[in-house]
C-alpha cells in the first residue's frame, strides 16, 4: 500500500513540476525582454543538467550583479577542482567543466 501511495505521490509531483514549468515557458514567451536563443540555451541547460536548478531568463535578466557572483563562484568552482586535479583529468574535461550547456547559457545571458 506504501510503494502505490508513493507512486501516486510521485506522479503528482511530476505533474505539479510540469505545470509549473509550462508556466515559466508561456512566461518567457509572453516577456519582450526574452530572446528565443535564450529560451533555448535555458531549455538546453535545463535538459543537460536535470539535477541543478537552472535560473530561467527572466530571473537572470532581474539579478544580473547576482547571477555574475554565481557564475564567478562556479567558475572559480571548477578551476579549483581542475588544479587539484591536475593529474587524472585530462584537459578536454577540464573544457567540458567550463563550458557546460550552464556556463553557454550564462555567458550569452549575462554578456560575458
Amino acid at each position: 500500500m506504501s510503494n502505490k501511495k508513493l507512486t501516486t505521490r510521485d506522479k503528482l509531483m511530476k505533474k505539479q513540476a510540469k505545470e509549473m514549468e509550462d508556466q515559466i515557458m508561456d512566461q518567457l514567451l509572453e516577456n519582450n525582454r526574452v530572446t528565443p536563443e535564450q529560451i533555448r540555451l535555458y531549455t538546453k541547460a535545463k535538459h543537460a543538467l536535470k539535477d541543478v536548478n537552472v535560473e530561467n531568463p527572466m530571473y537572470v535578466l532581474d539579478n544580473v550583479d547576482l547571477m555574475k557572483l554565481r557564475y564567478e563562484f562556479y567558475n572559480e568552482s571548477i578551476l579549483d577542482v581542475i588544479r587539484k586535479n591536475d593529474d587524472s583529468l585530462t584537459e578536454e574535461s577540464a573544457q567540458k567543466l567550463l563550458n557546460n550547456e550552464y556556463t553557454i547559457y550564462l555567458k550569452h545571458m549575462l554578456n560575458i
